[in-house]
């Protein structure tokens, strides 16, 4: 039972991740490009179009296509943000980022939320995230995240790299 739940849950937390992964960017080892966006051109709902992420959970490296959806909003404090909350409407992890002329970066952040429909607590950790948009309608994502479960000793990464996605 205690497998059954923990692959469930962190099943949950790579949809979160990926989907609405989980969820991602770009190279931001590459210099920004002369094409410039504003929030208000990006802000919308972007759909991958291409990429892989890869899972490690300690017992060994999956690779799945990413999919889903990125809801990019208008930052309340930031330029952009995602809500990544697993509970809907909470807003307990909402990933800022700061847009500079192509390239959106995720601010540093942690955050804890707890699931009440398994009595557990989740912790993600954004380790990386990039977007670099080409254009107000086309954008590739890189990403690292972990996420970890109250009372499993391990955790997950989840790393995207070159994901495409489309806005509309």
């Amino acid at each position: 039972m205690y497998c059954v739940l923990r692959s469930l849950l962190y099943g949950l937390a790579f949809f979160v991740v990926v989907g609405f992964t989980q969820a991602c960017g770009g190279d931001s080892s590459t210099s920004p490009s002369s094409v410039s966006v504003t929030p208000g051109e990006v802000a919308g709902e972007w759909t991958v179009g291409s990429g892989t992420e890869e899972t490690n959970c300690g017992s060994g490296v999956t690779t799945e296509p990413v999919s889903g959806t990125l809801q990019l909003d208008i930052g309340t404090n930031s330029d952009l943000e995602i809500d990544r909350s697993l509970v809907v409407g909470s807003r307990g992890c909402i990933i800022q980022f700061d847009l500079t002329g192509n390239i959106a970066t995720a601010r540093p952040l942690t955050c804890s939320e707890r699931v009440p429909m398994f009595d557990i607590r989740r912790v993600t950790v954004i380790r990386e995230w990039t977007m670099t948009f080409t254009d107000g309608s086309n954008m590739t994502r890189s990403s690292v995240t972990t996420t970890s479960i109250s009372g499993d000793p391990g955790e997950c990464v989840f790393t995207i790299r070159d994901a495409r996605y489309n806005k509309g």
